[in-house]
């Protein structure tokens, strides 16, 4: 049986409603979305959503409600310990599985044929090296297809479930707790372990 045919994205409605104000969706252009080094933007001065239009429709959808939840935190004027970005980060994943809030209205995706990469992330086996990393999944006995081998330092654009974090076998430095919490935590949806379970981020390493 042939797979139905996604939904033209140009065919989304141009006007995001979000609370009392309006956002127009823009398709964005690669060129212009490279200057700015990321997938979109939402403009809370000129009530503009900003997506870049060369990505897959699975990282299209996920890009456009990251950034309604941008709108939602700017309209509700929310306040946290945790940055915006980290609060966005964490709840879009969540919102993506409802199927009430797929798009649908932002529908990219139709009920029955949803896209794995969209409701599902897979999680980060991070190690001093990728090698290690693969080794110690192995090891335990997970599913590669569920466990991505991550090392310390690696540059992280995209989302995770949940994290491992192997001692470094060098020891633990400033530049892994700089790695872990400004790079790896902020892209966590769920939760973060270590292996072994003993070993703690130093205290005096954190800001």
């Amino acid at each position: 049986m042939s797979r139905r045919k996604l939904a033209d994205r140009r065919a989304l409605p141009s006007i995001v409603k979000v609370g009392v104000y309006e956002y127009t969706l823009i398709h964005w252009d690669p060129k212009e979305a490279d200057e700015k080094e990321c997938l979109g933007i939402c403009d809370r001065f000129t009530k503009e959503i900003k997506v870049r239009d060369d990505i897959p429709d699975s990282s299209f959808a996920e890009t456009l409600e990251h950034e309604i939840n941008h709108a939602c935190w700017n309209a509700a004027a929310l306040k946290s310990r945790a940055t915006e970005e980290t609060v966005v980060n964490r709840l879009t994943p969540f919102l993506l599985i409802d199927p009430a809030r797929q798009p649908g209205n932002l529908r990219l995706d139709r009920p029955g044929y949803r896209s794995e990469s969209l409701i599902m992330y897979k999680n980060a086996m991070v190690a001093s090296s990728k090698k290690q990393a693969e080794a110690m999944i192995a090891w335990l006995k997970l599913s590669p297809g569920e466990w991505e081998p991550v090392a310390y330092g690696d540059k992280i654009e995209k989302l995770f479930s949940h994290a491992k974090l192997v001692r470094p076998s060098d020891g633990v430095h400033q530049e892994h707790t700089d790695w872990v919490l400004g790079k790896l935590v902020p892209n966590l949806c769920l939760t973060v372990s270590t292996i072994p379970p003993n070993w703690k981020i130093p205290q005096e390493h954190v800001p």
